[in-house]
């Protein structure tokens, strides 16, 4: 932790530093650079370019580890490409990164840090490349959905998703439950399983509790596949889990395999939930019990094919006292709680 702060630091401080100084004149395709991080072969760099003196980020590899299939991309933050300039080794090439909206300082800082760190951590120069590449797509992903922390609302939903990901990454397996994971895609219903899906919703307890549904669509019938609405508990309090315990104890559930690991993290990426941003969520839920529902004939649902023609954007709530007859048992759809996590149906929340 105390590398991440060490490098959080040298970086704001060198861009601020230097763009505070005096103008170095530099044309447009030259930097000004400075060493920060090596590995095997591999030398990271803080750096500045061109004559807006933008801050970047310069990764030097051996031409012999460049990746045949990357290529150059642009997100709402940075853009990215494998680059030749001035200054490197003999026999070197470069990633270079760059930001493009100054707004987003600190998080452009939050990657450069997360990629040195992974340059560090490093045992060759092709591994090197592949943490790299993994940083940029994990921040790329980040960047497309979302720029800043959740919201509340988003936070409830994140952790719903993750009560029932995890619960299937035990019934089922970790990878299993991941490509059935939709909502980090934006999909219509939550999970899409070969031979059911999922729509999550949370509630905060109370005499009168309801579920709101969004979008007439998510409660349209799925041919062939049965549709369960899942309906999840969730109270602020002071014994509960914060979203990153949360996130943490489901990553727990993903057994060894990195690959899964990484996809993971991807899809908390892709919903706009970054580790690096970890203390920006500090509230804490208790999470359960869950319930969950049979979407069948005579459920209480406006469909698509229901909203007329020359009305959008339908939103309505469920109060659950009324769906108590579609109530099916959850173990044998969505799996077995998570003890580390929720609170079992005869323990309730403070």
């Amino acid at each position: 932790m105390m590398m991440m702060v060490k490098f959080m630091f040298d970086l704001l401080q060198k861009w601020t530093n230097w763009r505070s100084g005096p103008n170095l004149n530099l044309g447009p395709d030259r930097y000004e650079l400075a060493f920060q991080a090596r590995a095997v072969d591999v030398r990271a760099f803080v750096s500045i370019h061109g004559p807006s003196m933008a801050p970047a980020i310069i990764i030097e590899i051996p031409k012999t580890a460049a990746p045949d299939s990357f290529s150059a991309l642009n997100t709402r933050a940075f853009q990215a490409k494998l680059a030749e300039i001035l200054g490197l080794s003999v026999g070197k090439t470069c990633f270079a990164i760059h930001l493009t909206d100054l707004a987003l300082i600190d998080l452009f800082a939050l990657l450069g840090n997360e990629i040195m760190e992974a340059v560090e951590k490093s045992t060759s120069a092709e591994g090197a490349v592949k943490s790299v590449i993994h940083c940029i797509e994990r921040w790329r992903r980040f960047t497309n959905r979302n720029s800043g922390a959740l919201d509340k609302l988003e936070v409830r939903g994140l952790i719903g998703e993750l009560a029932i990901l995890g619960r299937c990454a035990q019934s089922l397996s970790p990878r299993e439950a991941l490509a059935a994971w939709m909502a980090p895609d934006s999909g219509l219903r939550d999970f899409e399983f070969a031979g059911h899906t999922i729509e999550v919703k949370t509630f905060q307890a109370s005499g009168s509790a309801a579920l709101r549904i969004s979008d007439t669509s998510q409660l349209d019938d799925s041919p062939g596949r049965p549709l369960y609405l899942a309906a999840i508990q969730l109270s602020e309090a002071t014994s509960g889990h914060t979203l990153p315990e949360i996130v943490v104890s489901v990553e727990n559930l993903m057994g060894n395999d990195n690959s899964i690991i990484e996809d993971f993290y991807n899809a908390l990426a892709s919903y706009g939930y970054m580790r690096e941003q970890a203390e920006t969520y500090s509230s804490r839920y208790t999470v359960g019990p869950l319930s969950l529902f049979k979407v069948i004939e005579g459920f209480p649902r406006i469909t698509s094919l229901e909203v007329p023609a020359g009305v959008t954007d339908v939103k309505y709530s469920l109060p659950l006292g009324g769906l108590a007859k579609f109530k099916v048992p959850a173990e044998p759809v969505v799996g077995r709680s998570i003890p580390t996590i929720e609170v079992e149906p005869n323990v309730r929340g403070s």
